[in-house]
């Protein structure tokens, strides 16, 4: 038999729409991205697939209409969120894994500190088979580009660069 559906998240605002959502390998939780408070500020939200939506719990940083949330993946290996805010538009400028279960939830910031004032870029992100490490490739001037390694739960301290490039953080 068929079950009814179940509303896992809370309503939001009208004309507020759910960005990619992403379900867990377990198929108990579904990450997702919304403005649930209606402010233009879209977060990461983890719900469960049994509700009830009083449930949903935010995972990200607290962000502001500065530092949008760009994009999420879920790493089902490691059993967490990978997700870039921006302090405008593409690229990426900060990398954080969090657990998708667990409270509170406790975000980590995976890549290494800006040098010499310079911001970094991250054009691509993700998880290693068997979700220990997040790949990431990133950038601080134009045209150089490099491939880092970092464990999945951090710290950016741990952040090795793979191929050559730019300095070390």
């Amino acid at each position: 038999g068929s079950q009814p559906p179940v509303r896992i998240s809370p309503p939001v605002p009208e004309a507020i729409q759910y960005l990619p959502f992403s379900p867990s390998s377990g198929g108990a939780r579904t990450v997702f991205r919304a403005d649930m408070a209606g402010t233009g500020v879209h977060e990461l939200f983890r719900a469960s697939n049994s509700g009830p939506p009083a449930a949903t719990i935010r995972l990200s940083v607290e962000l502001s209409t500065s530092e949008p949330l760009w994009t999420h993946r879920l790493d089902p290996e490691s059993g967490r969120a990978l997700y870039g805010i921006t302090t405008g538009s593409w690229p990426v400028e900060a990398l954080y894994s969090v657990p998708i279960v667990g409270f509170p939830p406790q975000p980590v910031v995976l890549t290494p500190p800006a040098i010499g004032g310079d911001t970094p870029s991250i054009y691509e992100f993700r998880g290693t088979p068997g979700g220990s490490r997040v790949l990431f490739e990133m950038s601080r001037a134009i045209d150089q580009t490099t491939l880092w390694s970092v464990p999945v739960d951090g710290p950016a301290s741990s952040a090795v660069r793979l191929t050559p490039g730019l300095p070390d953080a």
